[in-house]
């Protein structure tokens, strides 16, 4: 097997490719990297992801309209449909920049964590990583908690959970903006379900 890189500030790549031998050969193209925000597809190859915005009395609503200073939940579920029981997943939420993650479990007992859910999470200023195990067939919900502290426009990034030892399988949500709220609309619902 051979590597070559390709140059890819180019906007097209042209590449010839001779046989001199009776084997066969055969060419494949691996293009990696991280899209440009907001231009994601969603994805779901043998995993499942939706999320919802939640205000404080669990009704849903739209992360843009909500005002400043609200508190949101943000509940993120995550399916096994590849047929197998996948173990190593990771489930990646990134915070927009004018919101904060409240980490509930700084001064919690850790048997009050919902930690029986994840084999570990790592809650950090701007994210949340949670890793875990899924059966085949098995939905899991998080719920994380926000709060929308500074005014401006903002992005929320793309949540992606993965299979870190299996690339094959993987689920996105794309990021989108969220503009400033308009004080005089109420919220509408916001989101996407796994049933």
């Amino acid at each position: 097997m051979t590597r070559i890189p390709l140059d890819t500030s180019r906007p097209a790549i042209a590449m010839d490719l001779e046989n001199d031998g009776p084997s066969s050969v055969y060419a494949r193209l691996v293009a990696r990297g991280t899209p440009a925000p907001g231009s994601e597809k969603v994805r779901s190859e043998g995993l499942a992801l939706a999320a919802r915005f939640l205000d404080a009395s669990n009704t849903s609503v739209d992360p843009s309209r909500a005002a400043l200073g609200d508190d949101l939940i943000v509940e993120i579920a995550i399916r096994n449909t590849s047929g197998e029981d996948l173990t190593d997943l990771a489930l990646s939420f990134r915070a927009p920049s004018g919101w904060e993650i409240t980490n509930l479990r700084l001064g919690e007992d850790a048997s009050d964590t919902g930690s029986a859910l994840f084999d570990y999470q790592d809650i950090r200023d701007d994210r949340v990583l949670t890793y875990l195990a899924l059966k085949r067939g098995e939905t899991r919900r998080f719920k994380l908690y926000v709060n929308k502290t500074y005014d401006g426009e903002f992005f929320l990034p793309a949540m992606v959970a993965e299979a870190m030892y299996k690339p094959e399988i993987f689920a996105v949500l794309p990021g989108r903006a969220l503009g400033r709220p308009d004080q005089s609309t109420p919220g509408s619902p916001g989101g996407s379900r796994i049933r």
